[in-house]
């Protein structure tokens, strides 16, 4: 359940990082007359996150016993 609270935490930090630097970017994109603006993950994309969160961390745990029981068989 690792990879669940690491892609949580990364979720939360994605969404931190958009609330900290919106202002600075609605300044300057109002600076050039644009209308851009910063959003942040929707319930999809972070569902993205969360399902490729699992499947790397289930490829490394993979590799790693993979790796780990190449080690202890005799040849």
């Amino acid at each position: 359940m690792v990879w669940l609270a690491c892609s949580v935490a990364a979720w939360l930090v994605t969404g931190l990082s958009i609330l900290m630097l919106d202002g600075a970017v609605a300044t300057l994109a109002d600076l050039y007359d644009s209308g851009f603006r910063l959003s942040g993950l929707g319930f999809q994309d972070g569902l993205l996150l969360v399902m490729l969160a699992m499947f790397v961390s289930l490829l490394a745990a993979r590799l790693s016993a993979a790796r780990h029981l190449r080690e202890i068989e005799p040849v």
